[in-house]
């Protein structure tokens, strides 16, 4: 909820956010240092631009160059058929392109292999997070033990009125017409865990661990420094 308004933001922006700062110029993309979209992880997370983006994806290989792209003529195996007829001097790039049906322009990206040009990644430089999440206590308990304040803690969603009320939490069982949500949040935060571990995962009961941690927000580095001088 952002000034009593329901939003919505991905998981590698708030993280990125909270680590690194906001974004530091308009248009600031969330960079993923490996080129995995997937691992929203804070090491493999940076502010950076477009260009940084598709250069993270292209040096590790996730780019959509040559069959991967959306538009693109030919398999990688057909550009290299290309390459090789031509090369051998079997037809001209002006012939390949009139009997394919394509540009000449290109049958010369497919000669020059733009597709498979490496590409430097621009790592950033003293990436400093600006957040420090300092262990507290590790408790361990049954998981039905949970409270209502720590099934808050853990994100289940508040149900809210057509008037902008809360009436209960998520049911996140919950299909089709009837009853949307729970009027107790340790109820609504059972059928979350039922949805991420399988239908009989809450009847099981298992030990859990659960970590408490202080948001500092400054640098560990600055963090510890204050803490040895205290």
């Amino acid at each position: 909820m952002l000034n009593g308004r329901k939003t919505t933001r991905s998981v590698h922006s708030l993280v990125c956010s909270a680590f690194y700062g906001p974004p530091p110029f308009p248009g600031a993309q969330v960079r993923h240092l490996d080129g995995n979209y997937k691992n929203s992880q804070p090491s493999n997370l940076a502010w950076g631009t477009r260009q940084d983006n598709w250069r993270d994806r292209r040096a590790h290989g996730n780019g959509a160059e040559g069959e991967k792209h959306h538009h693109s003529n030919f398999t990688d195996e057909e550009r290299g058929h290309i390459r090789w007829a031509v090369g051998k001097g079997l037809a001209s790039g002006r012939h390949a392109a009139r009997v394919l049906g394509v540009s000449q322009c290109s049958i010369l990206g497919i000669l020059q292999g733009n597709e498979t040009l490496a590409v430097d990644q621009d790592l950033p430089a003293n990436r400093i997070p600006v957040m420090t999440l300092e262990l507290t206590e590790v408790r361990v308990k049954r998981l039905q033990d949970i409270s209502e304040a720590d099934a808050i803690t853990e994100g289940i969603e508040p149900v809210l009125t057509g008037t902008g009320e809360q009436c209960g939490w998520l049911n996140y069982d919950h299909e089709g017409d009837g009853v949307g949500y729970c009027t107790k949040p340790v109820d609504s935060y059972a059928t979350l865990w039922r949805r991420i571990n399988g239908p009989d995962a809450w009847d099981e009961n298992p030990w859990v661990w659960i970590p408490a941690f202080r948001v500092h927000q400054q640098n560990v580095d600055a963090f510890l420094a204050a803490k040895g001088a205290a």
